[in-house]
């Protein structure tokens, strides 16, 4: 995050000594389910030191710098996710208020509560479809899902949950979850516009890293569909029309939850350069 985006109230702040005890969780929280070693790398970070910050067994907090970085290679790289983390660092606006605070963590809890039942909607539908899955994440079968295998071109894999599924085609599915649903600006439209925009930008910078891979580095896919998942029907399609044009190497497709029915509304398979049809597997 840049200093445009980064809250005023966040440059001139005062620490709190508090990141012993919490700046662990939310490292964690960050990191998603990827491995520490991993998160570490990317955050240009060693990982014996992440290691002793989730352990509590740090002298001083962070900077500034190292917790914006932190924040932009989060599962939800957002203005909030930097604030939780600045919070958690010891780093509060000096006109802090409890309120403020308080709905933010609220915010960030939220976030992690839709993400997991975003993933039960998806593996509820393929129970009910007949479909036999396994969880492959922190599992001997990670070692199996070739997107989860080291990247010979280093390139990052951020990849939320992952799961096997025998006698499908493709037999491994990896999923990349977004959270927004843009209910807090249902009162604001230009906002609300503005921040789709924001999402779909965010997000389409996010995957240079899987979009490369595609290209150069195709075997890491074989055998497996890369799914983008949304709860938000304007960032779905506007994600869409942002990759319109582009065809893939291998199995991409975007997905549509309805959190209020608990169902998938709709998969989108992308483009494929050998022409290949593919069907839904809900």
């Amino acid at each position: 995050m840049d200093n445009e985006t980064t809250p005023k109230s966040m440059l001139d702040i005062e620490y709190v000594p508090r990141y012993q005890k919490e700046l662990g969780e939310a490292l964690l929280f960050a990191k998603g389910k990827r491995s520490m070693a991993e998160f570490a790398k990317i955050c240009g970070m060693n990982p014996i030191t992440c290691s002793r910050i989730v352990k509590g067994d740090i002298r001083k907090p962070l900077s500034q710098a190292e917790i914006r970085t932190i924040a932009e290679q989060s599962d939800e790289p957002t203005e909030d996710i930097f604030e939780y983390l600045m919070r958690a660092n010891g780093m509060v606006p000096k006109d802090d208020n409890t309120p403020r605070r308080q709905e933010s963590e609220k915010r960030s809890l939220e976030s992690r509560r839709r993400r997991e039942n975003m993933q039960s909607i998806i593996m509820r539908r393929l129970f009910e479809g007949g479909k036999t899955i396994s969880p492959v994440f922190n599992t001997p079968l990670a070692e199996t899902d070739p997107i989860l295998r080291k990247s010979r071109f280093n390139f990052s894999r951020n990849v939320n949950f992952a799961l096997s599924i025998p006698g499908s085609d493709p037999e491994y599915w990896n999923f990349r979850i977004n959270v927004f649903t843009g209910g807090e600006f249902a009162n604001d439209p230009e906002k609300y516009k503005e921040e789709v925009g924001y999402e779909v930008r965010n997000l389409f910078g996010w995957c240079s890293d899987l979009f490369l891979r595609d290209i150069w580095e195709p075997e890491a896919f074989e055998n497996t569909r890369f799914s983008f998942v949304f709860v938000n029907k304007d960032l779905f399609n506007g994600f869409s029309q942002m990759l319109e044009g582009i065809k893939f190497n291998n199995s991409f497709s975007l997905i549509l939850l309805d959190l209020d029915t608990q169902a998938v509304a709709e998969e989108r398979l992308l483009p494929r350069h050998d022409g290949k049809e593919e069907t839904s597997m809900f």
